[in-house]
């Protein structure tokens, strides 16, 4: 072979590391066989521990439907017109002006009574306009909006809150789609909200 003589031709070091470095090319083919070999079996682990997982999570979901199903079974259609929709809203601040004008020394507040006036108003109230239902998956869903943004105070949120996300034997199962508050301050330092809500109402068919 050609190779032989230029082989021969090199220094008696030169060749001895060559003849090394020929021996160690298999120690580098095993060890980076290894290297693929272990990526590929971390590969599997990883995908079978997220297998495990997924399985876990759907069977919990699936857990947590039979107990929403039981639970909202048999819901009051008119959950949202008599707990949600009767709520009064700003009461301590209502009770608040009623004693300040009902006070010997009252002469009149005009500011004052127009916020009377507001907050026993229909105008700000939870009123909501439903979509047409859609059917799906065994469920039916409805869209319920605000019709207009209402003003609460600390102890109304607490209340809405309470009212949608406590689930009763009673209540739908209604989820918040939308929900924002913007803070209102007035005189006298009362710190107020304005609320955006917008809700889904989802019902098991039988």
């Amino acid at each position: 072979m050609k190779w032989k003589p230029a082989l021969k031709s090199l220094p008696l070091s030169r060749q001895l590391l060559y003849l090394v470095l020929l021996g160690l090319l298999p120690l580098f083919y095993l060890g980076w066989h290894h290297l693929q070999t272990q990526k590929e079996w971390d590969f599997v682990h990883y995908r079978l521990i997220y297998i495990d997982n997924l399985v876990k999570s759907q069977t919990a979901k699936q857990a947590l439907n039979v107990a929403l199903r039981e639970i909202h079974a048999e819901p009051d259609p008119f959950y949202l017109e008599h707990q949600l929709e009767a709520l009064p809203l700003l009461g301590k601040e209502c009770q608040a002006i009623e004693e300040l004008m009902n006070a010997p020394q009252y002469t009149g507040n005009e500011a004052a009574e127009k916020r009377l006036a507001f907050i026993q108003g229909g105008n700000n109230r939870l009123i909501f306009r439903d979509a047409a239902p859609q059917s799906k998956n065994g469920l039916q869903e409805t869209l319920y909006t605000l019709t207009q943004p209402v003003e609460v105070d600390g102890e109304n949120l607490k209340t809405i809150l309470s009212l949608l996300e406590d689930h009763k034997s009673n209540q739908p199962l209604l989820l918040i789609t939308d929900f924002q508050l913007k803070r209102k301050e007035h005189v006298g330092g009362n710190q107020n909200f304005e609320l955006t809500l917008n809700l889904l109402k989802k019902e098991f068919v039988k």
